[in-house]
């Protein structure tokens, strides 16, 4: 049977330990995949001597800490590049959040919409005066924007207008 090396480094909370070296066989006869895992994690384990718990989580790792899945069919490394085993509990990786959601009452809610309606009103309030040159100003600038278009097509009416057919062909054919 076929067996593959790998070398991994196992990392439990803050506790790194040297690199060690571990065989697995390549390829198993048992039918049932959850089996297999088991088995394969339990000789991992025993290699590299840690506890195989349930309530532990295995996370391995290549060499550009990118999660890699622990199976048979998994490519050997080399010494200079091992793979890193992490080793966690449930959920250790995930920072609880606040259990609680703050909900504003009605009245704070009516307060927030009122004072939101409020501001933009007196934004409104201070902009009415220069209403008038704003609107003069942006019709300047849309007119300036069709002057320009027209110009330029315009020029490639001329343009059009001055070239004459010169018919198919420019030299007569050799036929």
């Amino acid at each position: 049977m076929e067996t593959k090396r790998f070398w991994i480094i196992v990392r439990e909370d803050k506790i790194v330990s040297d690199i060690k070296e571990v065989t697995i066989p390549a390829k198993r006869e048992i039918f049932n995949y959850s089996d297999d895992r088991r088995l394969l994690l339990k000789s991992l384990c025993a290699q590299l001597g840690i506890s195989y718990k349930d309530d532990k989580v295995l996370k391995l790792r290549n060499g550009r800490s990118s999660l890699v899945p622990i199976s048979r069919s998994l490519s050997p490394n080399t010494v200079t590049s091992p793979f890193i085993l992490e080793v966690c509990e449930t959920h250790k990786t995930v920072k609880p959040g606040l259990k609680q959601i703050v909900i504003p009452s009605h009245s704070e809610i009516c307060q927030k919409k009122k004072e939101t309606l409020s501001k933009r009103i007196e934004r409104l309030e201070k902009i009415i005066p220069d209403l008038p040159l704003l609107r003069k100003a942006k019709l300047a600038n849309e007119m300036k924007d069709v002057e320009a278009r027209l110009s330029f097509l315009n020029e490639r009416m001329k343009e059009a207008e001055t070239q004459q057919w010169k018919g198919m062909f420019k030299k007569h054919p050799l036929w």
